[in-house]
């Protein structure tokens, strides 16, 4: 339920930014792919952030979107070798040389050493909502809140938030 209420909630907010006067970023900006490199904190917060750890994330946005949303490919893991690999669907919307992007995937988890999180089983979500500043060479520079959940589905579902400051590079084949 709560997947399905972020992924219209992208492509509400992704259609309404491409139709809004001056919300294109460049006509050919829909095609390109980027390669999203993340690098901070995870366990940052939530009822049980009391293992806070370096974190690192590459994540896949492929350029080819339909009715603004997009597919997407990632993988976060923390220095005591748990981590997730997912797939998502995400929307870039243009706010001036900002650009905001959520994201809403789902995928694997694995348990690292004995101080990382139990999230309760393998079946996770992911969330999160990055602001990035536009560069002149179209790559971007930003910050990217991101939410691991399995949204009820275990019996144990503590969760894990993780902020991360990214660089996107822009790839073109």
């Amino acid at each position: 339920m709560s997947l399905a209420l972020a992924l219209s909630a992208v492509q509400a907010a992704s259609a309404a930014a491409q139709s809004a006067p001056g919300g294109s970023i460049e006509p050919s900006a829909g095609t390109v792919d980027y390669l999203d490199i993340g690098a901070g904190v995870y366990d940052l917060a939530g009822d049980n952030h009391r293992h806070e750890t370096g974190a690192a994330d590459v994540e896949y946005h492929f350029g080819q979107k339909f009715l603004g949303i997009g597919p997407a490919l990632g993988v976060i893991a923390d220095i005591r070798g748990g981590g997730m690999g997912y797939a998502a669907l995400y929307g870039d919307i243009p706010v001036g040389p900002l650009v905001v992007t959520p994201l809403a995937g789902l995928g694997g988890w694995w348990h690292g050493d004995g101080n990382d999180e139990n999230l309760g089983g393998t079946f996770q979500f992911r969330l999160s909502l990055e602001a990035a500043w536009r560069l002149d060479n179209a790559s971007r520079l930003g910050l990217r809140f991101g939410h691991i959940s399995n949204a009820g589905i275990h019996p144990v579902n503590p969760g894990d938030n993780d902020l991360m400051l990214t660089y996107s590079l822009p790839l073109r084949f």
